[in-house]
């Protein structure tokens, strides 16, 4: 802003469940497609530790995003403000739903620590989920110990304090990071059981946040990434879930007590179904490897059998080259008549010379198409399935000029 305006008062310090405010206007400007203004004070949390800005309403303008500029507050607007001063109304359900997931955040950090001994190294607010990442590779036993807790913890109801301490004060409170400045600090205290440095906005007691579920890991730079959900988004996660296995169990007519072993029950009558339909598929293979047996040419000492075959699935095409070069001195260059799939293969034992890849690239090539592998075996395919037969024809031309 031009006029450096001085330093913001953050309503929301002092209590975070205020939502209405009125404030005087110190300064305007466009700003990148907005408007951004700046007030003598506001309710408005910015961008800033991992916790999302507050939406709502500013002198009747849409609140599109609030930023942190040094001790400054920026607010970005729909439009320019009216007046020297002006009334604000931030958005009550995101604002409970920030405070419910940064104070569960504070729970779920603690209770890791005091399970595991694991610490968190950092966390965000997503619009969905949130998350932290704790030190280290972290087991399904210990974050399965950490929720407990923390739900333990929420469910005893503790207050939740707002304090303004020294940095001497705070690590003598048992503060769980240390702090690296000294001057006052902004302490949120659970009682009794976590102490920690924050500028966000938090519920008064742990009641509050409802309950805090765990929803799935990931490793990250040899750390554990924990997903969770606090309050409100932990009930619609439940429901949607819910709503899911009723849905499915219904498809099962079945329970959704039941619907664990339904599943069970489909997935090894599918498995002992892949086993046999693998049976039949290579018994087709074999079927069609002895008919094509008589097709064989002659390739100098060895033998080539080059042919456009009946539609195949990449796994029985794969087979039946598998099968026809079992025999050695053999290769063969097939084609998938419907799709355009070709594989070359030739035996292991005393193998017919050429490199099978280069082969392929170079054939495919002058009908648009892209194959590779390795001198032994490749594969690959053409845009138009009436190409293969030329594509064939190429092939076995540039195979019968390979250095012997």
């Amino acid at each position: 802003m031009s006029n450096d305006p001085p330093p913001t008062i953050r309503l929301f310090h002092e209590d975070a469940s205020l939502l209405g405010f009125d404030a005087r206007v110190l300064a305007q400007e466009p700003r990148s497609g907005a408007h951004a203004a700046v007030l003598d004070r506001t309710a408005f949390y910015p961008d800033s530790g991992g916790q999302p800005a507050d939406r709502g309403r500013l002198g009747g303008r849409a609140v599109l995003g609030v930023v942190e500029e040094a001790d400054v507050i920026v607010h970005l607007l729909d439009g320019p403000l009216d007046g020297a001063t002006v009334h604000g109304e931030v958005d009550a359900a995101r604002r409970a739903d920030h405070m419910q997931q940064h104070t569960g955040q504070h729970i779920l950090s603690q209770a890791f620590i005091a399970t595991s001994g694991r610490e968190t190294l950092s966390f965000h607010l997503g619009e969905t989920r949130s998350s932290i990442e704790v030190a280290g590779p972290a087991s399904a036993d210990e974050i399965r110990a950490a929720e407990a807790l923390a739900n333990r913890v929420v469910f005893e109801d503790r207050e939740v304090r707002v304090l303004s301490l020294s940095a001497e004060d705070a690590v003598a409170r048992g503060i769980r990071k240390r702090p690296e400045r000294e001057g006052p600090l902004r302490i949120i205290d659970i009682d009794g059981f976590d102490v920690n440095a924050c500028g966000g906005t938090h519920v008064r007691r742990t009641g509050q946040v409802g309950l805090i579920k765990t929803l799935g890991t990931e490793r990250i730079r040899g750390n554990t990434r924990v997903e969770f959900v606090c309050g409100g988004r932990a009930l619609a996660d439940y429901g949607a879930r819910f709503e899911t296995l009723r849905a499915l169990a219904e498809s099962f007519t079945t329970s959704e007590s039941e619907l664990g072993a339904v599943v069970e029950r489909l997935r090894v009558e599918a498995r002992e179904s892949r086993k046999a339909l693998e049976e039949v598929r290579r018994d087709l293979a074999a079927h069609r490897a002895r008919a094509l047996e008589a097709a064989f040419a002659p390739f100098g000492r060895w033998r080539l059998l080059s042919r456009v075959i009946e539609p195949q699935d990449g796994a029985a095409i794969g087979d039946l080259a598998r099968m026809l070069t079992e025999a050695p001195g053999r290769v063969v260059l097939l084609a998938d008549g419907a799709t355009g799939r070709l594989l070359f293969a030739r035996s292991k034992e005393d193998a017919p010379p050429g490199d099978l890849a280069e082969i392929l690239r170079r054939a495919v090539a002058e009908a648009g198409g892209k194959g590779g592998g390795r001198p032994e075996q490749a594969q690959g395919s053409v845009p138009r399935a009436e190409d293969t037969g030329s594509v064939l024809d190429t092939a076995e031309r540039l195979l019968r000029d390979a250095p012997a």
